[in-house]
């Protein structure tokens, strides 16, 4: 039986520090959890996965160099 968790309560949450190479987390996102379970074939040494069959969750950890995060200036109404 699957725990339908409301969509305010299906976060995605990112742990690292600055020493270590690798990245952990979980995530509800659908498209994320999609390209984390391909990484995860195509590179299984870059990046692990465990999957909540409950919640539907997936728990990652991945190396530094696999992902990114991008800041976007604010768009103007123009």
């Amino acid at each position: 039986m699957r725990n339908e968790l409301k969509k305010k309560d299906r976060v995605t949450e990112i742990y690292f520090n600055e020493q270590d190479n690798i990245m952990y987390g979980r995530t509800y996102n659908t498209k994320l959890k999609k390209q984390l379970r391909q990484l995860a074939v195509d590179y299984p040494e870059q990046c692990k996965i465990s999957v909540d069959a409950d919640t539907d969750m997936i728990e990652f950890e991945i190396n530094k160099n696999r992902l990114t995060f991008r800041i976007n200036p604010e768009l103007s109404a123009e």
